[in-house]
């Protein structure tokens, strides 16, 4: 649980720092809650390696607010999941493509994540 406190204290200094009060609420939460999920559930520690069967794609659609913010706490809130090897977030498609590790996260955990925050999320596109 040490864990999960710094993390949030490192996400909100980290989005704080930046002005974004909002984004550093919610991505302190999400960061929170996936770390206290991914101990729960026993997940281990990835290796650094990656290996291309090990990996899946996915673009998520995302509802939210003008402006940056909502997006920058999707984005670190998908960054925070254990199983999450690369998010790029499209400010001007409102889009979130994801490469994640199958055996550790699903697109549904994603889209659930980002609902928790307040926003609309869905799935696009699966590869």
């Amino acid at each position: 649980m040490r864990w999960a406190v710094m993390i949030v204290l490192l996400a909100s200094i980290t989005v704080a720092g930046t002005g974004c009060v909002a984004a550093a609420v919610a991505a302190a939460c999400a960061a929170s809650c996936a770390v206290a999920g991914g101990v729960a559930a026993g997940v281990a520690a990835s290796d650094s390696g990656r290996q291309e069967n090990r990996e899946a794609r996915v673009t998520l659609r995302i509802e939210c607010g003008a402006g940056a913010t909502c997006l920058d706490a999707v984005q670190m809130t998908l960054q925070g999941f254990d199983g999450v090897l690369e998010v790029n977030v499209d400010s001007n498609e409102r889009r979130a493509r994801v490469v994640f590790d199958p055996r550790r996260m699903t697109p549904e955990r994603m889209v659930g994540a980002i609902e928790d925050l307040g926003y609309r999320a869905r799935v696009e596109e699966r590869s």
